[in-house]
């Protein structure tokens, strides 16, 4: 699985619940979100920088 790829799905997911008032639900969702991206990131720290300190 493409994990970078699956962090942005289970963001996109999250959108629509709370977009219906569901937070509980969007907020489990964005988690495993922050999950994958955390772990992505202590794993290749400079691929996952913020575009501003890319310059």
């Amino acid at each position: 699985m493409f994990l970078p790829g699956r962090a942005v799905s289970l963001n996109n997911q999250s959108n629509r619940p709370a977009e219906l008032g569901r937070n509980k639900e969007a907020l489990v969702v964005i988690g495993r979100a922050v999950e994958i991206r955390e772990r992505l990131a202590t794993v290749h720290p400079g691929a996952f920088l913020p575009t501003s300190q890319l310059r």
